[in-house]
């Protein structure tokens, strides 16, 4: 006997247990309305976004679907969907939407503010390197200008030490 792909078996098995526990091995047409549903604990809205929400069973439906009030009759089971079902489901989808919205605002406010920080921190970084700049650039200044006057000085000492000597000479 050839065996099953493990994959297609586990599914099998998956599916065996599904219908094992929703009861629907007994009476055909069967309808059951499954939806994910926050976990019955009571919690806080904060905790909606990080709690993960559990498969829940909402109704089940069995029986011939003659005649049209039977539980499985397209009338009835639409009544059942826009009366008691809707109501109950539409609600947490919303929630879930809302705090999704809300997580991608915080995060483009993230980046935005990112984006301004970057820029404010380059504007800063040049400004500040414009005035080491300007600071090396008067220090470069003062110190040629320093020298210049030394040499100056020197010129003129040596200057003076020249006619002095000269009038010296001529003294002589």
């Amino acid at each position: 006997m050839q065996s099953l792909d493990p994959l297609l078996h586990s599914y099998i098995q998956e599916a065996c247990s599904a219908a094992k526990k929703l009861q629907a091995t007994t009476s055909y047409p069967f309808i059951t309305f499954l939806s994910l549903q926050p976990r019955r604990a009571p919690s806080s809205s904060s905790r909606l976004t990080t709690q993960k929400p559990t498969l829940t069973l909402l109704s089940r439906h069995a029986s011939p679907s003659t005649p049209s009030s039977a539980p499985t009759s397209p009338a009835t089971l639409t009544t059942h969907l826009q009366t008691q079902l809707l109501p109950r489901l539409l609600p947490f989808p919303s929630r879930l939407r809302a705090a999704q919205e809300a997580l991608e605002r915080d995060r483009a406010l993230r980046d935005e503010q990112d984006a301004a920080f970057h820029a404010t921190t380059t504007r800063d970084r040049e400004r500040i390197e414009g005035l080491v700049a300007a600071d090396r650039e008067a220090a470069e200044r003062a110190l040629a200008e320093r020298e210049l006057a030394s040499r100056r000085a020197e010129e003129d000492q040596r200057t003076k030490e020249a006619l002095e000597r000269i009038k010296e000479t001529r003294l002589t």
